[in-house]
């Protein structure tokens, strides 16, 4: 006689079933665990060149800031401001020379007033660093401008300015001159809570001898 096969007993099913199961689900989060590492890199990066492109703006617009010939017409306003308990949150208004048209359909000068500052926004869990450029050069108080968000996440943004002698944290505008560097540093992080990372220039701004120190004229400026 031949023996009869022996098919899976509803026991060793169940087994069987259970361990597919354990698998698959293993399985399945391992690859969301990846996607969620990828994603966090991929968030990560995008902010560290949004914060990277955020820095290049003001020093960009620093190396080219406008020094008048006519005192009356220079502009440097460094604000530095430290809420209690917190990171430094600056804010600088000045003129530069640029040929970025904001508003093509209306007159613009080449010479337009920039200032950038920190602001929180909704939904947005730290900071925001802006730029409010106004083309027009309108007399005061006017203000206006069309105004950007150039970085995300942002810690904190700080600015200080040297005379020759001394850094200071701030440069008020009836100073009539211009510092000789100008250091801004920014600083930002991915996520609440992750660590933060940091960028730092120097922005030069020579004088001729017979300026003095500090003061100057002239449009543009050194280098970090």
């Amino acid at each position: 006689m031949h023996a009869r096969g022996r098919g899976f007993t509803l026991i060793e099913l169940i087994v069987a079933s259970s361990i597919t199961a354990m698998v698959t689900a293993a399985t399945v989060l391992m690859l969301g665990n990846m996607a969620a590492g990828r994603e966090r890199v991929d968030r990560e990066a995008r902010l560290h060149e949004q914060a990277r492109a955020g820095m290049r703006a003001v020093v960009g617009a620093l190396r080219n800031a406008h020094r008048a010939t006519d005192r009356q017409d220079w502009l440097l306003e460094g604000v530095g401001d430290a809420p209690t308990g917190q990171a430094p949150q600056d804010r600088v208004r000045f003129y530069t020379v640029t040929h970025r048209r904001l508003r093509p359909e209306h007159p613009e000068s080449d010479v337009h007033e920039v200032e950038f500052y920190l602001q929180p926004v909704e939904g947005e869990q730290l900071l925001v660093l802006h730029r409010r450029t106004d083309p027009a050069r309108n007399d005061p108080p006017d203000g206006g401008g069309v105004v950007e968000q150039i970085a995300r996440q942002v810690i904190s943004f700080e600015l200080l300015y040297f005379d020759g002698v001394e850094w200071h944290p701030q440069w008020e505008a009836q100073q009539q001159g211009w510092p000789l560097a100008v250091q801004a540093t920014l600083v930002f992080a991915a996520e609440v809570g992750s660590p933060p990372r940091r960028f730092t220039r120097i922005v030069n701004f020579p004088h001729r001898a017979s300026e003095g120190v500090p003061g100057g004229s002239g449009t543009g400026a050194g280098g970090e």
